[in-house]
């Protein structure tokens, strides 16, 4: 697992920055979700399916 990587504790998960499985049993990569900065604020749009 490389530092820039996401760990899931819940199912063993690992994760690329760009969303894709690396490793572990999550059949799907990750959601891609718009993030925005303003000033000290970070805004996060998506959706919960």
């Amino acid at each position: 697992m490389e530092e820039k990587d996401f760990f899931c504790p819940c199912h063993a998960g690992v994760f690329a920055p760009d969303g894709t499985v690396l490793a572990g049993p999550p059949p799907s990569p990750l959601v891609e979700l718009k993030v925005v900065v303003e000033g000290d604020l970070l805004f996060v749009e998506g959706t919960v399916s």
